[in-house]
C-alpha cells in the first residue's frame, strides 16, 4: 500500500496522556497536542451527549478551524470524544456511531447478539428485575457491570441471591458466567482490512500477561474467525482494538472490545515480542499512512502487575 503524501499540516491531536504515544509521535515528525476528557468520563449519563460537547469545544480552542491531521483516542474514556472530534473535522476513523458500540457494554451486547456472534447470556436490569428472575435466566454464579466502565470497575461477580439482591439497579448489564480460558486479541486495522493481529495470554487475569499467546492451529483459526466477525459487525475498520474472549470447551465466546490502545503494558510487550513500534502504527493508521508489521513474533515476554494494597 502506497504511503500518500503528507499534507503541510504536521498537528495530531491525541486524546489521553499516554508517553509512548507522545514519544511515537515527535519520532514520526508531527506535533503531538495533548489533552484528557473529564476524570471518569466514560463513566457519566452524558458522556454520549453534553460531557461530549465539551471536549469538541477544547478541540476547537487548540486547533482552530484548521483539523488536525489524525486524531487517536489512546486512553480509557477518550474514544467517544475521539470520535466526536473527528466526526466536527470531517477525518477518517471509526464514527460516533461505531464508537457507542464500542463504549456501551448494552448496546455492544445487542450488536453482537444480533450478529449470532457467541457471547454469554445477558440481560439488562430493570426495575422490576429480582434475584429470582436473574437466577432463573442466568444461573448462578452470576455476573453484573457497568455498561460504561473500564479496567473492572463496577464489576460484581455474584455466588449467591444474598449476594446479587444489595447489587441490583436498573441499567445494569447481567451477565452468566463464563467457564473458560480468558484471554485478549489486539487487533489493528486499516480500511475494512486486518492487518497485525496480537494473542495476549492472561497468565493470571489482571495480574500476569504473556505476549504472544500459544495457540494451537484450531485455536488461531477459531480465535481469527470470531475477532474477523466481531469487527465487522460493530463496524471497526480503523485503528486498534482491543477484545477480551474467553475459550470454552465450545470455543471462543465473545467478551467485549474497546477500540483505543490497551493498558497493562501490552503495548510495551508488544513492542518487546515483537520488535515494533506499536504506537507509530496506532499513530501512522491514524493519519492514512502504511505501516510495516512483522510476519511473527522474535521471542515470548511477560508483565507480572503490582497494584498498591487498599486503604485499611
Amino acid at each position: 500500500m502506497k504511503t500518500p503524501a503528507r499534507p503541510e499540516n504536521d498537528t495530531i491531536l491525541l486524546i489521553g496522556r499516554r508517553k509512548g504515544a507522545r514519544a511515537a509521535a515527535r519520532r514520526c515528525g508531527w506535533k503531538p497536542l495533548v489533552f484528557d476528557v473529564p476524570a471518569r468520563i466514560e463513566q457519566t449519563p452524558g458522556a454520549y451527549g453534553g460531557a461530549i460537547a465539551a471536549t469538541v469545544s477544547r478541540a476547537r480552542e487548540l486547533c482552530g478551524k484548521t483539523p488536525p491531521l489524525s486524531v487517536s483516542a489512546v486512553a480509557t474514556g477518550s474514544v467517544v470524544a475521539a470520535a466526536a472530534i473527528r466526526d466536527y473535522y470531517g477525518l477518517p476513523g471509526i464514527s460516533p456511531e461505531v464508537a457507542l458500540r464500542c463504549h456501551d457494554k448494552l448496546v455492544m451486547k445487542k450488536a453482537i447478539t444480533a450478529a449470532g456472534i457467541p457471547c454469554a447470556r445477558w440481560l439488562e436490569t430493570r426495575e422490576d428485575t429480582t434475584a429470582a428472575s436473574l437466577i432463573d435466566r442466568l444461573a448462578l454464579p452470576l455476573v453484573l457491570k457497568l455498561p460504561i466502565g473500564s479496567g473492572g470497575r463496577g464489576f460484581v461477580c455474584c455466588q449467591t441471591a444474598a449476594e446479587l439482591t444489595p447489587e441490583l439497579r436498573p441499567g445494569l448489564l447481567a451477565e452468566s458466567y463464563i467457564k473458560g480460558t480468558e484471554m485478549s486479541i489486539e487487533t489493528f486495522r486499516s480500511r475494512g482490512r486486518t492487518v497485525f493481529r496480537n494473542h495476549t495470554r492472561y497468565l493470571e487475569p489482571r495480574w500476569a500477561s504473556i505476549v504472544p499467546a500459544s495457540l494451537s492451529v484450531s485455536e488461531h483459526a477459531a480465535i481469527h474467525s470470531l475477532a474477523e466477525r466481531v469487527h465487522d459487525a460493530l463496524g471497526i475498520e480503523n485503528g486498534i482494538t482491543h477484545m477480551e474472549i474467553f475459550l470454552t470447551d465450545d470455543g471462543p465466546l465473545f467478551g467485549e472490545i474497546a477500540a483505543r490502545p490497551p493498558g497493562g503494558y501490552l503495548m510495551e510487550l508488544m513492542h518487546r515480542a515483537y520488535g515494533f513500534d506499536p504506537w507509530e502504527a496506532v499513530l501512522r493508521l491514524a493519519a492514512g499512512e502504511s505501516f510495516e508489521f512483522p510476519d511473527a513474533a522474535r521471542r515470548a515476554v511477560g508483565a507480572w502487575m503490582l497494584y498498591p494494597l487498599p486503604d485499611l
